[in-house]
């Protein structure tokens, strides 16, 4: 890739590295590639020791590692699934996928103001016209004669208007037929998780000489670093910022690795 540049106060990945992910144990050529990072990125590797003195007056005679750890903080470059789904410490099994397409509404319940306005749930598919009733269903109202349906406001609701001359009483309760059309979507369930999601995670930077810097933590818990930013610049996109906090994986007996390829 080339992308890196020369930083005399740091040792890290540039925007541009690649990032992959998958569940703690699985092979690396099974990780999930989740792209570029979008902007420059800093390993830190912090210690603390414990130590014995003696003598007088007092030296340290022995010195020992007490705790080791390693974090690294990220820019995801894209507003992807599996890149909001680690920001948010969800599982692929704790997402809702919702299929788009057209949705039947049966009975829909359409209280008038004072205006005579009433405001429908949805915004209708327009082709599909409408069918306005009374509770009950037992009178139907004509659209041009008791009121005017409005597809879309200045604010993108549909609308339905009494006319005084019509048939339907001020202030009155609709029965509303429609179809309207469904986006797709995704919902991230924000709370519901009560453990902690532990995923692997690979960094990857190919350097202009062609060698390659690779950070693995085995075991790591992601979180969201700040806000997620959507930039007004359609060339660059969307962020998400995650921190990498990388545990202590028993059976590699180790944190992280870093290998420098090539």
């Amino acid at each position: 890739m080339g992308r890196s540049a020369v930083d005399t106060n740091k040792i890290g990945f540039s925007a541009g590295a690649r990032m992959f992910e998958g569940p703690v144990g699985a092979s690396e050529a099974s990780l999930r590639p989740l792209g570029l990072l979008g902007a420059d990125a800093t390993l830190n590797i912090g210690q603390t020791t414990k130590q014995k003195q003696d003598r007088a007056p007092l030296v340290v005679v022995k010195q020992a590692i007490n705790q080791q750890s390693a974090q690294i903080q990220v820019v995801l470059h894209e507003i992807t699934q599996d890149n909001l789904r680690l920001a948010f410490g969800l599982e692929d099994s704790d997402l809702t996928a919702l299929a788009g397409g057209d949705v039947v509404v049966t009975n829909e319940q359409v209280v008038l103001d004072a205006n005579g306005n009433g405001v429908l749930a949805n915004p209708v598919k327009t082709s599909v016209a409408p069918v306005v009733t009374n509770v009950g269903g037992t009178t139907t109202y004509v659209a041009g004669t008791d009121y005017i349906f409005i597809p879309r406001d200045q604010f993108g609701r549909s609308v339905i208007y009494r006319l005084s001359t019509g048939a339907i009483p001020a202030q009155a309760t609709l029965e509303v037929d429609y179809t309207w059309t469904r986006t797709a979507r995704v919902e991230f369930p924000i709370g519901s998780r009560t453990t902690v999601v532990e995923r692997k995670i690979k960094l990857e930077e190919e350097y202009s000489d062609g060698r390659k810097l690779v950070a693995i933590f085995y075991r790591a818990v992601l979180s969201i670093n700040g806000n997620i930013t959507v930039n007004t610049d359609g060339e660059n996109g969307m962020s998400v910022p995650v921190t990498v906090d990388g545990l202590y994986d028993p059976t590699q007996n180790k944190i992280v690795s870093i290998y420098l390829e090539g």
